[in-house]
């Protein structure tokens, strides 16, 4: 029968697959199964909830469907990207729903392969960072706002105690802070503009070495210690300053005085340098100091110390004393008593043993608390300790030598030492064998009489002792042993023989063992014969000597007919230099062949695949004679396996290609799968470090409960949305996580476990805190500005006002003064806009039911009032009652600013604006257009409109430019948004149309 015939089952197979599609389903990520022509094969409820739609509209469809058509170009080339390597790692792309609302995804994939390696599908996956882009884009919002605390700048440098001095690339100082000129006596007018080598170390060039020209010539932050001519000691920091292009265009050193610091490190180096004494200085886990005595004893290098991780020091203690200075330190860090020392042994870099004596203590290192240990060689006073110790228990120890009985007797063989084990074996206590007759207490009566002879015969030197013989002896209850003695004559200082000295193996359970051994053999055979495998032996030819009658059921060949037949005979061609190879190797190296597998022809011509096990026979000369094998058929085992190695890989290329950390557990929390990331986010190495233990030994003490809880209801609802946990790494260092769960199911959908999901959220919550102390800077001196310049605007008003009811001021003076009080409201109507920047970014908007005609009617007086010069006529369909929105009483500001930038950007003297509001076909919004007759909106500044000071190309600066940057913050606060079209299609030049929507209320 062929391979290819065998259709067998595996549950292993269906449980696997269950995985993955369990995993696919409920995993928090957007996943997809792609085909190699980019059809949309299968989808996700996480991806069809994001893009709102069903899984019906998705399969069949282009994958470049989902993406938005301004990364149109880049999926094609990530796509051919993945067809010609077979993976895809993290590429940022859009996707856009299919309501238009877009988000922004990491993109990772991993081409699925059959056996030849063709292309089968692809998985892949999308990571959501929408939230993360958001802020970005906020942070970038707030670099603004922190710009004008630049003042702020030579407050607080002028209130540290280093030098800050900022140089242009001729180390001419442009500015620098208090410090650094009282330094030098001098005012920072005297210093600023002059040379700071010129200054500090009264030369003419810059000093050789100078941390800030090395900082300016490579780009790189520079350090380094120098001297200046008044013996001052510095530690100066040099840090390039680039501009835009990444031009280097100045240079900021920061300087401390560290003169008294380093002189009283210096004595202390002297002093440490000088000792005999070993001494190293360890701080935060680390070796940061070690003197040449200590070097010298190690034989290590400085540099291969101070490289040491954290404790790794300890590794120089031999493994068996490294506990005694670990039980030291704790002493030392939580404040209790220690020895004075201890003593132990250490391993030297030539892998040498020494004794040394180690004394610990605290002390203060460059400003941090330090743990400085002492050294001793004591190693040659405790060999001599040792020397003295085994000296006076050798006796002892050859008469209670392990295992072996140890028996001395004198010429007549009256015992005259016994050891230990002798006294086990005879049953007598030490005290009743000592000076009685071996022969007369321990020997069998039907032997003692030849024994004895024999004996007086050796004693005498007629005849010489045999080195090995065996012979029985009779114990204190009658018992006999069989013993196996090696002996020898004793001598004195004279070699005359004083009597005989004897070891013995008590054999005796051996013997009973062979004896059985024989009997076992007979059953042995037996149980050959009648074994469903094929035992077999072959001669050194490889030609059968022996083969069981299992070989019929398994070759179809009786053991007969392959009695004399070579090996290789039922053998693959293709195959049999391989085994030939192996069978030589192996057997030279006296070693077995275990779980061979190869292939042999059955006696109907198909092929099998048999499991082969294997020993060498060997001769009296030690000569391979032969080999003894068993045969397993595995060919049912092995389809079955190649079926599931396929479905492991589906579950395992999804597992491994997640941006995130993925763990599965047992029903008790015990972990049984993680992924590479999931490793490497907890600070391990390898996953058997974390198989086994318990999920939540990775979650802080104080979030346990709430993890042993949210397991539970994971139990009850299949799916956990993500909750915030805070996870301790290996090394104990923690960092916050969002965790999803989902229940993980067998074959019968009973729980076998969950899956978890975690992504490292540490840089969103930092972002998050920077973003809340930027936020909280600009409306401080947003604020400070609106305040103080309104008080200032105010004053100016009042005073021009004065003067234009002046009626002898002449005509010319009166026309400047009422240009300059249009501008002053002007600026005051710029601040009253930024305060209201400050407030839509700064508070949540209460919103309510509101009728738009009262603020659009409100919003037209103001710009009317605004253009007294220019008739403004305005279409409308907006009636009192007829729409109300969901807004506050920012509205008016929409309505104005619209209506402010159609008025003042057409140049004709009458202004036509139509304003149109329905609402749109899910009757959700309404969309109001505001459409003038105006110069138009190019299509390249459609894109940029709403940014920040954004003005139309040839457009004289009229105004703040933030109108509409306001109109757009508005807009989205009330949960809608903007955009702008062509009043006439195709023609941007006939004027232009923004249209927004708002929602609307019911």
């Amino acid at each position: 029968m062929s391979l290819n015939g065998r259709n067998p089952q595996d549950s292993r197979e269906n449980e696997e697959d269950n995985r993955f599609r369990l995993f696919f389903e409920h995993a928090p990520l957007y996943c997809y199964m792609v085909s190699p022509q980019g059809i949309i094969l299968d989808v996700n409820q996480a991806a069809l909830q994001a893009l709102g739609y069903s899984r019906i509209e998705l399969i069949g469809k282009h994958i470049r469907s989902i993406y938005a058509p301004e990364c149109q170009e880049k999926v094609g080339e990530i796509f051919q990207t993945w067809k010609e390597n077979g993976s895809i790692s993290e590429e940022e792309l859009i996707i856009q729903n299919k309501e238009g609302h877009q988000r922004t995804v990491l993109l990772s994939a991993n081409a699925i392969k059959d056996d030849e390696g063709k292309f089968l599908y692809s998985i892949s996956i999308q990571k959501d960072i929408s939230e993360r882009k958001n802020i970005e884009r906020a942070l970038l919002d707030s670099e603004l706002a922190l710009k004008k605390a630049s003042e702020e700048k030579a407050v607080i440098l002028n209130c540290i105690s280093e030098h800050v001095i900022y140089q242009d690339n001729n180390n001419r100082i442009i500015w620098a802070n208090q410090a650094a000129a009282d330094s030098v006596n001098l005012s920072l007018d005297e210093i600023t503009g002059r040379f700071c080598y010129e200054i500090w170390n009264q030369r003419e060039n810059p000093c050789e070495g100078c941390p800030v020209v090395e900082a300016r010539n490579t780009g790189e932050i520079q350090e380094r210690e120098m001297r200046t001519p008044d013996g001052r000691i510095w530690f100066i920091r040099g840090y390039p300053l680039k501009d835009e292009e990444g031009n280097i265009t100045g240079c900021v050193e920061v300087t401390s005085d560290i003169t008294e610091r380093t002189k009283t490190e210096e004595a202390y180096h002297s002093l440490v340098d000088q000792s005999l004494q070993g001494l190293f200085i360890i701080q935060n886990g680390r070796v940061v100091f070690v003197n040449p005595a200590f070097l010298q004893i190690s034989g290590y290098t400085e540099e291969e110390i101070l490289a040491l991780g954290p404790w790794e020091i300890f590794k120089i203690i031999h493994t068996e004393d490294q506990n005694l200075p670990w039980e030291q330190l704790q002493n030392i860090i939580q404040g209790e008593p220690i020895s004075s020392s201890l003593e132990l042994r250490g391993v030297l870099k030539d892998g040498s043993i020494r004794w040394f004596q180690l004394s610990l203590a605290v002390i203060d290192f460059q400003g941090q608390q330090a743990t400085q240990a002492t050294i001793v060689d004591i190693h040659d006073r405790k060999v001599a300790d040792e020397a003295i110790r085994r000296e006076r228990d050798q006796t002892q120890m050859y008469l209670d030598m392990a295992g072996v009985l140890f028996i001395a007797v004198d010429t007549l063989g009256h015992i005259t030492m016994v050891n230990r084990k002798a006294t086990e074996v005879f049953g007598f206590t030490e005290e009743e064998l000592l000076g009685k007759n071996y022969f007369d207490t321990c020997v069998p009566e039907n032997i003692r009489d030849d024994m004895k002879e024999t004996f007086r015969a050796i004693m005498a030197g007629e005849i010489e002792p045999k080195t090995f013989v065996e012979n029985a002896i009779i114990t204190k209850d009658g018992d006999e042993r069989l013993i196996s003695w090696h002996s020898t004559r004793l001598f004195d200082n004279e070699d005359n023989i004083i009597g005989a000295l004897t070891t013995g193996e008590d054999i005796t359970e051996r013997r009973i063992a062979e004896e059985a051994l024989k009997k076992s053999e007979e059953q042995f055979r037996l149980l050959v014969e009648d074994t469903a495998e094929w035992v077999w032996e072959v001669n050194h030819d490889f030609k059968f000597t022996y083969s069981n009658c299992s070989v019929e059921d398994i070759l179809g060949y009786t053991a007969g007919q392959i009695i004399g037949r070579e090996l290789w005979d039922l053998m693959e061609p293709a195959e049999i230099d391989e085994v030939k190879s192996t069978f030589s190797q192996l057997g030279s190296q006296n070693r077995s062949i275990r779980s061979l597998v190869n292939h042999f022809f059955h006696r109907d011509g198909n092929t099998l695949i048999l499991e082969t096990s294997s020993r060498p026979i060997f001769d009296e000369s030690n000569q391979i004679i032969g080999y003894r094998g068993v045969c397993r058929d595995i060919t049912q085992r092995m389809i079955a396996d190649e079926s599931l190695k396929q479905s492991e890989a589906r579950y395992r290329a999804l597992v491994e290609t997640s941006p995130d950390a993925i763990t599965v557990t047992d029903p008790e929390g015990k972990i049984t799968l993680v992924n590479d990331r999931a490793i490497k986010l907890l600070g391990y190495d390898t996953i058997d470090e974390l198989i086994g233990k318990s999920c939540f030994e990775f979650v802080v003490p104080e979030d346990r409960l709430k993890a042993i809880e949210n397991l539970e209801t994971t139990k009850e609802t299949g799916v956990a949305k993500p909750i915030q946990f805070t996870l301790i790494q290996k090394d104990g260092l923690t960092f916050p996580a969002d965790i999803s769960a989902s229940i993980l199911r067998g074959t019968e959908s009973e729980p076998i476990g969950f899956i978890l999901v975690a992504r490292d959220i540490t840089e969103r919550k930092e972002a998050e805190r920077e973003l809340e102390e930027a936020k909280a800077r600009a409306e401080f001196f947003t604020d400070l500005m609106a305040h103080d310049l309104s008080n200032i605007n105010q004053a100016i008003l009042s005073a021009l006002e004065l003067q234009l009811y002046d009626p002898d001021v002449p005509e010319p003076l009166r026309e400047q003064l009422q240009v300059a009080l249009e501008q002053v409201e002007r600026s005051s109507a710029l601040i009253g806009r930024v305060r209201k920047f400050s407030r839509i970014d700064a508070t949540q908007p209460l919103l309510e039911a509101r009728d738009i005609e009262p603020d659009f009617q409100n919003a037209l007086n103001a710009v009317k009032q605004a253009f007294p010069k220019k008739t403004i006529r305005v279409q409308t369909n907006i009636h009192p009652e007829k729409y109300k929105i969901l807004a506050d009483e920012l509205l008016v500001d929409l309505f104005y600013n619209l209506l402010h930038n159609a008025t003042k950007f057409d140049r004709k003297e009458k202004v036509e604006i139509e304003v149109n509001a329905k609402q749109d076909d899910n009757k959700r919004f309404l969309r109001i257009e505001v459409t003038d007759q105006g110069p138009g909106i190019s299509d390249e500044m459609k894109k940029l409109i709403f940014a920040r000071y954004t003005r139309r190309v040839g457009e004289k600066a009229q105004g703040s430019g933030i109108g509409l940057t306001l109109v757009q913050r508005i807009i989205r606060r009330y949960g809608g948004r903007i955009w702008v079209e062509n009043r006439i299609e195709n023609d941007y030049s006939k004027g232009a149309k923004f249209v927004f929507l708002l929602p609307i209320w019911k």
